[in-house]
């Protein structure tokens, strides 16, 4: 009966050293699964977070893609515009005229001032209603050249003759004519500025050069305009910076 009492004891203690297991085993799997769970959100982080910087990678790549085609433009359009700059003859003894007031009046009848010693090197048009970029336009040019050789041609509503060909007179004395180029100027301006004989041999002959400056995004070139190189001033950026101070520096020389 002792015998059989001690092995009794010895599978009850056994029993209990058994289920003492089991129940680290239990709680063990718990802190596995729930280690698992954890693991598999860390998981899920990563794909989310890979696949992020996969789709900024590419779209920087697009970015850099598009930058560089604008870098190989612009550097196009440099070089073409070195090269009709190169051709542009310089007339030392041109006649002179002074600096006018920003606007000149469509039914003005005094002629332009001759006044020695001043040179118009640079004659710059737009429509009365884009005066305001034309004033921000010409505080870029103001950095390369001085203003009394900035001649403004402002063309106001109901142009007349006389009008015209004065302006038409005073390209001749110009050695560079910037058209600020607006939807307003195409629709209003072009039809009478185009009239312009000297203006379209200019465009022809590029002497004086003619550049358009595109002074909004989406404007549409009129035909006299499409084949000469423009600069993006609505842009204000760096490449717009650089094209207008090689212009200016190769006029200047």
């Amino acid at each position: 009966m002792e015998e059989c009492a001690k092995q009794k004891m010895q599978i009850e203690i056994q029993i209990r050293n058994l289920r003492s297991e089991a129940d680290v085993l239990q709680c063990s799997e718990k802190t596995l699964g729930s280690e698992f769970i954890s693991i598999q959100k860390d998981k899920d982080a990563l794909k989310y977070l890979h696949k992020k910087q996969v789709t900024e990678l590419d779209s920087f790549r697009n970015k850099l893609k598009r930058e560089n085609e604008l870098l190989v433009m612009h550097k196009k359009e440099l070089e073409s515009m070195k090269h009709e700059l190169n051709s542009v003859v310089t007339d030392v003894d041109s006649p002179v005229i002074e600096k006018r007031v920003n606007s000149i009046l469509p039914d003005e009848d005094v002629p332009a001032i001759k006044k020695p010693g001043c040179i118009i090197t640079i004659l710059v048009m737009a429509a009365v209603e884009n005066t305001k970029d034309l004033e921000t336009f010409k505080c870029d040019v103001e950095k390369s050249v001085s203003k009394n050789k900035i001649l403004d041609v402002v063309i106001e509503n109901n142009t007349t003759d006389e009008f015209l060909s004065r302006t038409d007179n005073q390209i001749n004395t110009a050695k560079l004519i910037f058209i600020l180029v607006s939807d307003v100027f195409v629709k209003r301006c072009w039809p009478d500025v185009s009239k312009m004989k000297n203006l379209s041999c200019a465009l022809v002959d590029k002497n004086p050069l003619v550049v358009p400056v595109k002074i909004i995004g989406n404007v549409r070139f009129p035909m006299g305009l499409q084949s000469a190189h423009c600069l993006a001033f609505h842009r204000r950026d760096g490449y717009y910076k650089e094209a207008l101070g090689k212009v200016l520096k190769e006029i200047m020389e």
